[in-house]
């Protein structure tokens, strides 16, 4: 194996996080402890579900929640491996000063829409990986980036990788028993995150390049707002985040923190593929305008543009985002409290 196959797949790390400490930080019941000595409230959504408000939660330290054995690595012999913690790291890198940007920026009015989109954008790329990389979303994952699943990138580095996830003495068997996938889709996964992390000749991975497309489709009106809270009343999805989606829309819901999360809704305003203008948002349109002969112009206006505004101690929204936090969770939803409370979530329906 080359020096570039070393430096880019070689890493000791046998136990991976699949949702981040960077994340799982913001999030922790005692936040101003060591990194090593925080914690955080882990909750089983069947459970949830179960019992509603009665539901009990596991208090895990940070450095061992939502991880696994291996599960980016690729053995190539009894004691070795590959893995792709190196390339993940580029992502977890300055998250947290994204973070505080947005949640310390007082409303999004201190700095500029493009100060505040650069933070956006560090954010949502790490939010998606976490996603795309949560064992238990393998096949959600294969079937939204089937790009990826028979990806080969053209080099030696790759080609090594990719044999030595066919290799018998891998750990890969064990795995697929665990996330009930077979060993291709378990390999599938595998390379379909190698595509989306190596990085292209513009020195920028797929994922960012994703995020990139995002904030720069000329066929939506962005809406990005920051809800805030005086308490840790929001919770943090096994994922960092959950996406919802209709004929007119995209909405991103994005935990920052205990106290803090975003909502980015990017709203058509032209044909995309299936989507089309909301009838209702095109009616607001025509009565705020009084002209329908107006519309057009204003359309181009709003194209790709990006609106900012914040919004503080709005419960009506956080119960919202929780309980839509475990109507979309596989497995989990953390919090940084042990107990969930009737001000901050709804009971789902059976």
């Amino acid at each position: 194996m080359s020096n570039d196959a070393e430096k880019i797949f070689t890493n000791s790390t046998i136990n991976q996080h699949y949702l981040s400490r960077a994340e799982q930080r913001f999030n922790s019941q005692n936040k101003n402890a060591q990194p090593r000595n925080q914690e955080i409230n882990i909750f089983d959504i069947e459970e949830i579900k179960a019992l509603g408000f009665n539901a009990t939660s596991a208090t895990k330290k940070i450095a061992v929640s939502l991880m696994g054995q291996d599960l980016f690595s690729i053995r190539t012999g009894k004691d070795k491996r590959l893995n792709l913690e190196n390339l993940m790291c580029p992502l977890e890198s300055g998250y947290s000063e994204a973070v505080d940007a947005l949640i310390l920026n007082n409303a999004f009015k201190e700095k500029s829409s493009e100060e505040n989109t650069q933070s956006l954008k560090k954010i949502l790329s790490l939010k998606l990986m976490s996603t795309f990389r949560n064992p238990y979303y393998i096949e959600q994952t294969l079937r939204t980036l089937n790009f990826g699943t028979n990806f080969i990138l053209d080099s030696n580095e790759h080609l090594v990788a990719l044999i030595n996830l066919y290799k018998k003495d891998n750990n890969i068997k064990r795995l697929c028993e665990t996330f009930d996938v077979s060993e291709l889709t378990y390999i599938s996964w595998i390379n379909t995150l190698i595509a989306l992390l190596l990085n292209s000749e513009k020195n920028k991975s797929i994922i960012e390049g994703m995020v990139e497309e995002i904030f720069m489709a000329n066929e939506f009106f962005h809406s990005i707002i920051l809800y805030t809270y005086d308490d840790d009343v929001v919770f943090l999805p096994e994922a960092g985040m959950y996406e919802t989606a209709n004929n007119h829309s995209m909405q991103y819901f994005i935990n920052l923190s205990s106290r803090a999360f975003l909502l980015i809704n990017s709203n058509a305003v032209s044909n995309f593929g299936k989507m089309k203008m909301n009838p209702v948002f095109y009616q607001h349109m025509v009565e705020k305008l009084n002209d329908k002969n107006k519309i057009e112009k204003f359309i181009n206006k709003i194209k790709g543009k990006k609106h900012f505004s914040a919004k503080h101690n709005d419960y009506k929204m956080v119960k919202i985002f929780n309980t839509q936090c475990v109507f979309y969770a596989k497995k989990h939803v953390l919090f940084s409290q042990s107990k969930i409370s009737e001000e901050i979530y709804s009971i789902i329906p059976k």
